[in-house]
């Protein structure tokens, strides 16, 4: 399904009332729908990505808005099957219950990272840097994309090496620019700040999202 489309089937499906759904379906169509709410997230970037903001299928807030709803009717289901399911189901309804928050999270934080970006222009050093934060987050979440949807060993490593710890890295780019020749303006400032912690926290996130699809492959 497009990033930018209406509900998807499974949507409708889950539009049902919780007992219409046996456990084992939905915790099928639950895992569906968290991988088609990560394959959403990099779509997040278009409006703020030099080669995809004139094109941007839809604005972040209003993808935001679509993986709320979403999650929250995966989440009943999930209840629900932890509340009848037998023992191995509500294990996995567990498992899966920890994706979908990990997943509201990424979405509170990209869509918060977009907004910020899109307050930095397109001149100056932290609009070049907002720019390269964007595109390289893109790149991560699109790795993402692909442990989720193929659970490739492969895949799920390579997403772990994107996501090693980034404090260091992050802290030297925001003093280089903070002691740089041309004084930062206060708006510049706090994109800076912001973007550059907003980029941590979502590379956090995405090394737990790793570990969870780690622990899934193994069993």
């Amino acid at each position: 399904m497009a990033a930018g489309s209406g509900r998807s089937w499974l949507q409708s499906v889950f539009g049902r009332s919780a007992p219409a759904i046996d456990p084992a379906t939905a915790l099928d169509l639950a895992a569906r729908e968290l991988t088609n709410v990560a394959g959403r997230l990099p779509a997040y970037l278009d409006e703020v990505r030099e080669e995809t903001r004139a094109a941007a299928s839809a604005p972040a807030a209003a993808l935001h808005r679509r993986t709320v709803q979403a999650l929250e009717q995966v989440d009943r289901h999930l209840t629900a099957v932890a509340d009848s399911g037998s023992p191995p189901q509500r294990a996995r309804a567990t498992e899966l219950a920890e994706r979908s928050q990990l997943l509201r999270l990424l979405s509170d934080a990209v869509r918060e990272l977009t907004e910020v970006i899109g307050r930095a222009g397109t001149a100056g050093e932290v609009a070049a840097l907002s720019s390269t934060i964007a595109e390289a987050l893109h790149a991560i979440l699109l790795t993402a994309v692909d442990a989720v949807r193929e659970a490739d060993a492969i895949d799920i490593e390579l997403l772990g090496q994107l996501t090693g710890d980034r404090t260091a890295v992050m802290e030297r780019l925001r003093q280089g620019l903070v002691r740089g020749e041309r004084t930062l303006t206060v708006e510049e400032h706090h994109v800076l700040i912001t973007s550059t912690a907003l980029f941590e926290r979502i590379v956090r996130l995405l090394r737990r999202f790793q570990e969870g699809l780690c622990r899934d492959h193994s069993s």
